[in-house]
């Protein structure tokens, strides 16, 4: 019996792909001269034909409207939900006449969820050509056939929800830069004294104020980055780029937090390095978060090491380069570093606590490392600091 779906709809991206493969199969095992896989669609009230082979050039123009729910074998396929093995058509009164010379017929219904959701029929010119074996093979093929159909409707139903969640987050972000703007912009002119003189405590609540929509803004920031890195929003402008480069520009990005905890500051780059292949902002911005991490998490006076080079290694790819940031920080235990793979995961320790973040920055920087095709890997000790390592291919490598 026919149940409310629309299946043929969510199924149509298969087309090309899943249902012509399908049918090949089944007319290769049965022999069939023609066959076709057809979907139904509750608001047309009739199937929609998907895959066909075999039919004349007219069968498949005339079927761009939908088969009609009640027509021909198919049609009480459809509605009854019983397969029909008829060795001569000549004897059936469902019968509708569309391959010349058609003798036989085997249609079988796909099924999902206990409902009829289409039909795959074969036709033959020999006169009882399918037996109950090709029916078996053919009413099997049919339950992997709904599971492709399922597959591809949830398929574009998560796009769709990536599609308008990332749509919500850019309006949310957008409603809420607006204020946060002004916010920042008036604070700013209080603690100049454009409107009057405050006292101690007044300057220290305005800023207290401006330090959390600074939090604010990069939380939407960050929320707006890794939405777009999921749903493949990001492009970089891939161009040979100097790693000294990137490194002086992130040094310059968080002197301030490195100064304040009185960190040491090691950086060793080869002057014969050759140049990266990727997009210099992006890089400065892997770089900058993986950077601000260790000076948050390492304590006052410890050190901080930035290297780039890793040609030599042997567990690197010949045409790619190595980037790391260690720290003598607090380290990460291996259930941390297992967390670590996921969103917003913080540790709870008591100095990661205390510091302001979204967690986000370390999922940002592996985004944006593998859409450069290289790979994030961290190491980490509870107590003896944490290495970040990344992969960027070499701008030479390009041209070759």
């Amino acid at each position: 019996m026919i149940q409310p779906t629309n299946q043929a709809e969510t199924a149509a991206p298969a087309h090309n792909g899943v249902l012509d493969m399908a049918l090949e199969w089944a007319l290769e095992e049965t022999s069939a001269t023609a066959g076709s896989i057809a979907l139904y669609d509750e608001r047309l009230h009739g199937l929609l034909l998907l895959a066909s082979h075999g039919y004349p050039p007219a069968f498949d123009r005339d079927h761009e409207a939908p088969w009609p729910a009640g027509k021909g074998i198919v049609g009480r396929v459809l509605r009854s939900g019983e397969p029909a093995l008829v060795p001569d058509v000549s004897r059936d009164p469902d019968h509708y006449a569309v391959l010349p010379g058609t003798h036989s017929h085997l249609s079988v219904p796909i099924r999902h969820k206990e409902q009829v959701i289409g039909v795959i029929a074969m036709e033959s010119q020999v006169p009882a050509r399918f037996n109950d074996k090709d029916l078996t093979f053919l009413q099997r093929l049919a339950v992997h056939v709904a599971i492709a159909i399922e597959n591809t409707s949830l398929h574009q139903q998560t796009k769709e929800a990536d599609r308008e969640k990332l749509e919500f987050i850019d309006f949310v972000a957008h409603e809420l830069k607006q204020p946060m703007t002004a916010m920042r912009g008036y604070t700013r002119m209080l603690m100049m004294g454009i409107g009057g003189e405050m006292n101690d405590t007044q300057a220290q609540f305005v800023g207290v104020i401006l330090a959390n929509v600074d939090r604010m803004d990069k939380l939407v920031n960050d929320l707006l980055e890794i939405s777009r890195l999921e749903a493949g929003r990001i492009k970089l402008d891939r161009a040979p780029v100097s790693l000294q480069d990137v490194v002086d520009e992130t040094i310059a990005n968080t002197r301030t937090e490195s100064e304040t905890r009185n960190h040491q500051l090691e950086v060793e780059i080869p002057a014969d390095l050759p140049s990266a292949l990727g997009d210099r902002d992006r890089l400065i911005q892997i770089l900058t978060n993986l950077v601000r991490n260790a000076c948050m998490y390492t304590p006052e006076g410890g050190t901080i090491r930035i290297t780039a080079g890793g040609r030599e290694t042997a567990d690197i790819p010949p045409d790619y380069l190595l980037v790391s940031v260690s720290d003598t920080g607090i380290g990460m235990s291996p259930e941390d570093l297992a967390n670590l793979q996921g969103k917003f995961f913080r540790a709870d320790q008591a100095m990661v606590r205390a510091q302001q973040g979204t967690g986000l920055g370390v999922s940002i920087s592996r985004g944006l490392v593998e859409l450069h095709g290289g790979q994030l890997i961290v190491e980490s000790k509870v107590g003896k600091g944490s290495t970040f390592r990344f992969t960027v291919p070499i701008a030479e490598a390009d041209g070759e």
